[in-house]
């Protein structure tokens, strides 16, 4: 790993230079090397992680659409349904033991396919994460968890009085956190 720095307005950044070797077996995609371990280990692993509950597999997966774009069965290894950033945060820390790429999706409803998983990845889905824990009027702050809707969010600070300034098309289905 070679590291080198360039100037940049705001100072002086990283940029770290590094060749991917694929492993023996690996497929590429999007330019990437990656290797994958049995599905079955991964997905018992997951489901002994986050519960069974949260784990979906097999034919169940492809009853979800590709996307709002895009009405195609969903394909991928599993979709995980976190409920919070501690699950999220074991589920990848599993991923990452694994070598198991993971595509995330919120709303589904970006032009740029850059939430469609390929039939070997795994998917953490953000919408179990939907809760406000809290607006702040005084502050004029709202925390949110990821898979808040934008309507629901702009909804709850107009209660306040407030406005959520970012308006989008598909406020009604995107997420905040993507």
């Amino acid at each position: 790993v070679a590291t080198k720095r360039r100037k940049t307005p705001i100072g002086t950044l990283p940029l770290l230079r590094y060749q991917i070797i694929p492993a023996k077996g690996a497929t590429r995609r999007r330019g990437l090397a990656a290797c994958y371990c049995s599905g079955m280990d991964i997905i018992k692993t997951l489901q002994e992680t986050l519960g069974a509950d949260q784990v979906i597999t097999g034919e169940e997966i492809s009853r979800r659409a590709t996307s709002y774009w895009d009405q195609a069965p969903t394909t991928a290894l599993a979709l995980l349904k976190p409920r919070n950033t501690e699950e999220v945060s074991a589920a990848l820390k599993v991923c990452h033991a694994h070598k198991q790429p993971v595509v995330t999706q919120g709303g589904l409803s970006g032009c740029v396919e850059g939430a469609v998983a390929a039939e070997n990845e795994v998917i953490i889905s953000l919408e179990k994460m939907n809760r406000i824990e809290s607006i702040d009027p005084q502050d004029g702050v709202a925390f949110v968890e990821a898979g808040v809707i934008l309507e629901v969010l702009q909804e709850k600070v107009q209660e306040h009085e407030l406005i959520f300034p970012l308006d989008l098309g598909a406020r009604g289905s995107c997420t905040i956190g993507g």
